[in-house]
This record gives structure tokens, sequence and C-alpha cells, in this order.
């Protein structure tokens, strides 16, 4: 969930699609299914299972403020606000936080679904405009995003490639969040009344407080620009 306050002003909820691959046969009997290259069949079930989608946990709420006295832009990806979650701890090559994108499948939904085929233009340049006492607010559903190869009897798709993307339930532990904050948006740079602008985030540099938080644990997480996110004289 999205929403963006500034005295009370609520924005809509920005979309959130799911990421995508290739591939296919059916699995139950270890025999190839009909997946082929029109795209019958598909494997659900039985060894694909292990493929699933993890379910939301516990949210975590994460509220990025501007106390910084000037505009801080923040960047987007197809109108979702880009920030980071990094455990302290274990393993890496997982992405954490928003779940899905524009043009994207999770490795469960291309178990039933062709791929979809987007561009590189699919989603234009955005940034999110925080004026002095404005408030954007995320909620994480305590999962992330992790490249996998998925055998080919679970596609639906007969398309070339075996690597899908799978929605993973976050491990416990601690977790540092960071987000980037820019000056401007460009000079053709445009925001409407939700502070959403068509630009690209850019500028000088806005440095929030580093939060990190527990999962599970903590259900309010804040990332204040402050006073000098811009850098102070001295």
């Amino acid at each position: 969930m999205f929403a963006q306050s500034s005295l009370g002003r609520l924005s809509p909820l920005a979309l959130l699609i799911a990421l995508g691959c290739s591939s296919n046969v059916n699995v139950d009997d270890g025999e190839e299914g009909g997946g082929g290259e029109g795209g019958q069949g598909g494997g659900v079930g039985g060894a694909c299972t292990a493929f699933a989608d993890a379910e939301p946990s516990a949210p975590v709420t994460f509220r990025f403020s501007n106390q910084s006295g000037q505009d801080v832009y923040l960047p987007a990806s197809c109108d979702d606000l880009d920030y980071s979650l990094t455990p302290q701890a274990g393993e890496t090559g997982t992405t954490y936080g928003r779940v899905g994108g524009a043009c994207q499948q999770s490795c469960e939904e291309l178990q039933t679904e062709e791929p979809i085929l987007c561009d590189a233009a699919a989603c234009a340049a955005s940034a999110y405009r925080l004026q002095t006492g404005d408030v954007i607010e995320i909620v994480w559903d305590g999962r992330g995003q992790a490249p996998v190869e998925m055998p080919l009897s679970c596609w639906e798709s007969a398309a070339a490639g075996t690597s899908c993307t799978q929605i993973v339930a976050a491990p416990a532990g601690s977790y540092s969040l960071s987000v980037r904050g820019f000056s401007e948006c460009g000079d053709e740079c445009e925001c409407d009344a939700n502070g959403l602008c068509s630009g690209t985030a850019g500028g000088q540099e806005a440095f929030p407080n580093a939060e990190a938080f527990s999962l599970p644990g903590d259900t309010v997480v804040e990332v204040v620009f402050e006073t000098c996110a811009f850098g102070c004289p001295g």
C-alpha cells in the first residue's frame, strides 16, 4: 500500500503488478505436459508447489518525512517509490521491499500464465515530491523477490529460459532501510496534487537519517530528511 500526506492529504494507492520469465511441461507424473510452443497446460501442484508465492506477514509501515526546509524528490519506478531493505546478516541475492512491478510476474503466476512482453519504455521516469512537512507512507508486507531456476515442467509457456522471480518471506532479523532524495526532477518536471511528478529525480543529493528495524517487532519505521539533509556549513 502507498499513501502520501501533507496536512492530511492522502494520495491514491500505487499499483503493484508482478515479474516474469519463461518455458513449460507437466510435473505431477514426471512426464512432459501439453505446454509446448502453444503454451498449453503448465505444471501446477507436485514439485511446482515449491515455487509458490509466500503469504504476506505482519505489515511494517515506512514513513518518509521532510523537515529539511526545501523540496525533496524521491525516485520512483512505475509510480512506486524506490527504497531498499538490507538484512544486517544472512543471505544475499534476494531483494526485499516492494514485491512485483510493471510487466512482472512471479514463478507461481508463470505456472498458469503466458509471459508478459514489455519493453524498456513501459514505465516513464517519475518521482515523488516531498515539500517541507510532507509525509509518504508505504506498507511493507514482509516479502521479497528471489531469482530462482524453476523446472521446465512447471511453466505454462515454452518460451526460452528457466529463470523466474519467486516471492519469498523475509527472514526474522534486523534490517536497514534507505531511500535516496534529490533537490529537483528536471526542467520538464510536472507534479500533480498528490506529489507524483513526471520527471527524473536529480541535482543535489539529500541524505535522510539512517534507520534500522527488527522483523518481527517494529511496526512503524521513521525516515526523516532533517535540517541538514542537503548538508550544512561547517
